[in-house]
């Protein structure tokens, strides 16, 4: 469930910016900054940032949450995440999910220390 945060962010408009940030630090994101399902970009500073998202379903997910890779470590995770919350809770969006590789042990530290709750595991399968 969404709640006010008291974190300082901005909702990012540069697309160009956003996709250069998620090339260079997250390249394996499967969302970029033209992406139609996007509501919002949110970021803090040049450091971090990730997109409010909104399924076929109506469901509401946090998606390409990145933190610059000489940032990581210090935090901005975790703020980020609560950016995305507030961002969403302030569009009146009550309820959130997200998706994480499943060996990115400390994005899900993360993810759970705020709050959230493992509902279950998935494969990803590329096709070549």
């Amino acid at each position: 469930e969404t709640s006010s945060q008291d974190v300082k962010y901005q909702e990012l408009k540069d697309l160009a910016a956003i996709n250069l940030l998620i090339e260079r630090n997250a390249p394996q994101s499967s969302i970029r900054a033209e992406d139609p399902e996007v509501v919002a970009w949110i970021g803090i500073d040049d450091i971090a940032l990730g997109a409010i998202c909104k399924w076929e379903s109506g469901f509401h997910v946090l998606s390409s949450i990145v933190v610059a890779e000489q940032m990581r470590g210090k935090g901005f995770g975790k703020l980020i995440t609560r950016a995305l919350i507030d961002a969403a809770y302030k569009r009146g969006i009550g309820y959130l999910a997200l998706g994480v590789w499943a060996e990115n042990e400390a994005a899900i530290a993360t993810y759970r220390s705020i709050g959230f709750i493992e509902l279950g595991k998935f494969n990803s399968f590329a096709v070549k």
